[in-house]
């Protein structure tokens, strides 16, 4: 496939969780109050040499990882290189930058994780892949046999694989204990009735709760204030691209601090 034509297909992950290129699996969001891992897609190119996706802000997870320097993600603290020696983790409801044009093996998922992490975590997240997981990302390299084209069964039961590894490492450090069972009602109200107009005084009252002490419970077990959070579900309806898909972005954030680089 032409360099062009890899441009035109790769969407880039913005309000759904598939780029075009990637083998796709599970579109429904999971509810709050579940457990485990839910796999949207993934993906891996031998050569991917454009990978330009600003303002990237998405209700799902990503992982990425890149056999050779070239590209990077930029945060509003850093500016992380993708390298052979690190995984990188981005939790949901995270604003950054993609940037990079170099011709390098790329290898990617987005997810989604019952659980949120602490709130003390540093973002993002680098991770030293261990022997392990060095083979399970070979592995998964090795079942696509073309853009979006590959071992189907494998692909999926392998990036579970290498997901539970990667979220069970003791480095990442998880919220105790699941939310109140109010606030668990009206988080399902938010995932079920996104498409509707909903008041939040009235969501709020559920778990009985004034509109600040909703918003701020709400921030800490979603990661996003109400009105900025956008459900996985809704999300999985929309198949369009982004309208600045190819569109490279140059000016860099602010830098503040560095981002979690895990041994």
């Amino acid at each position: 496939m032409s360099v062009s034509a890899l441009r035109q297909r790769n969407c880039g992950c913005y309000t759904t969780p598939f780029s075009g290129v990637g083998v796709e699996f599970f579109p429904l969001s999971m509810m709050p109050d579940q457990s485990g891992i839910l796999l949207h897609e993934a993906g891996s190119l031998a050569r991917n040499d454009w990978w330009n996706y600003p303002k990237t802000l998405s209700p799902f997870w990503r992982l990425y990882f890149n056999g050779r320097p070239g590209h990077k993600v930029i945060f509003p603290s850093a500016e992380p290189p993708l390298t052979p020696e690190h995984v990188i983790l981005i939790p949901d409801h995270q604003l950054f930058h993609s940037v990079g044009r170099g011709p390098v093996p790329h290898t990617w998922m987005t997810f989604q994780v019952a659980g949120r992490l602490d709130s003390r975590q540093a973002l993002p997240i680098l991770l030293r892949p261990t022997a392990t997981e060095r083979q399970l990302l070979r592995e998964l390299a090795r079942q696509f046999t073309g853009i979006g084209i590959g071992h189907r069964e494998r692909i999926l039961h392998v990036s579970l694989a290498l997901l539970h590894v990667q979220v069970s490492r003791r480095e990442l450090h998880w919220q105790a204990g699941a939310p109140a069972e109010g606030l668990q009602r009206a988080l399902r109200q938010l995932e079920i009735q996104h498409a509707k107009a909903l008041n939040l005084g009235e969501v709020a009252r559920q778990p009985g709760l004034s509109g600040r002490g909703f918003a701020n419970a709400f921030k800490k077990a979603q990661g996003a204030r109400p009105v900025d959070f956008r459900p996985p579900c809704a999300c999985a309806k929309r198949r369009t691209c982004s309208p600045t898909r190819g569109k490279a972005w140059r000016k860099s954030p602010p830098r503040r601090a560095s981002p979690t680089v895990i041994p």
